[in-house]
């Protein structure tokens, strides 16, 4: 006996059902982190450095409050380094000063660093990238 044909309606209801089952499976499965900092590693005021979508990062811990920042000029993308004896980021290209909380006081730049968002977990500053791709 022959098959009734597959009508519209009928193959965008299948695909509704594969398209709903393949967002559920990505849902489920866990993103790994792209970068991770244990929180004993910010003891004492500690500056330590990963890289978070290929550009480099602080994490450090201040006056209790955990803040991540993006290491690079908003002037024109060169990178900043902590001077401790200055109490200042300096950018290497232009002579840019930002605070410790990254907001800028001297050089070109009119933007304060960049934030970086992350979570913490079990103990750790973890980094995932946006949308977990």
């Amino acid at each position: 006996m022959p098959q009734p044909p597959v009508t519209r309606r009928d193959a965008l209801r299948g695909l509704a059902v594969v398209a709903a089952g393949l967002a559920a499976a990505c849902d489920a499965a866990p993103v790994p982190p792209e970068a991770v900092v244990p929180l004993a590693d910010l003891a004492a005021g500690r500056r330590v450095r990963v890289l978070v979508g290929g550009k480099p990062v602080e994490v450090v811990s201040d006056a209790g409050a955990i803040h991540a920042r993006y290491l690079v000029c908003t002037h024109m993308g060169c990178l900043v380094t902590w001077h401790e004896d200055r109490e200042r980021y300096v950018c290497a290209c232009h002579d840019g000063l930002f605070t410790r909380s990254g907001r800028p006081v001297g050089g070109p730049a009119t933007e304060p660093l960049v934030e970086v968002p992350f979570t913490l977990e079990a103990g750790e500053v973890v980094f995932r990238r946006p949308g977990g791709a």
